[in-house]
């Protein structure tokens, strides 16, 4: 059930989110499919929404071979919406191998509760880059 303190709301999103980015970013992209749920959707910047969690660990795969080695995030705002819905809102910056930035923008997340464990549910992206695909 998602309720609790909003300062116990604040500090059970930015665990499960450092858990995931911290994951994303050791390149583990197999222990990220059980970090979305088996019916979430990742609405990348400039691609078509991906579907599954399986579909979303192979558009990770597709990134990170395009050049993307890890990222930074920052969560701005979080809070509950509803019983088993959480949402998070916050920046990010890409970088390559080398330490470039090749992407900056905001995101959402809807991280949904299930077995006492956040799982990521609805992921948009946006770059702040009208010209980025990534």
């Amino acid at each position: 059930m998602a309720s609790g303190s909003e300062s116990d709301i604040g500090d059970k999103i930015s665990k499960a989110s450092k858990k995931f980015h911290d994951t994303l970013n050791s390149n583990n992209l197999d222990e990220i499919k059980s970090m979305y749920t088996s019916d979430a959707t990742l609405m990348p910047h400039g691609y078509e929404s991906v579907i599954g969690n399986e579909a979303i660990t192979e558009f990770y795969r597709s990134l990170k071979r395009e050049g993307a080695t890890h990222g930074k995030v920052s969560m701005v705002e979080w809070g509950a919406i509803g019983h088993d819905l959480l949402f998070e809102r916050g920046t990010f910056t890409v970088y390559t191998k080398e330490g470039v930035p090749i992407d900056v923008g905001k995101y959402v997340t809807i991280w949904k509760e299930i077995d006492q464990e956040l799982k990521a549910y609805i992921d948009i992206a946006n770059s702040n880059s009208r010209n980025s695909s990534n």
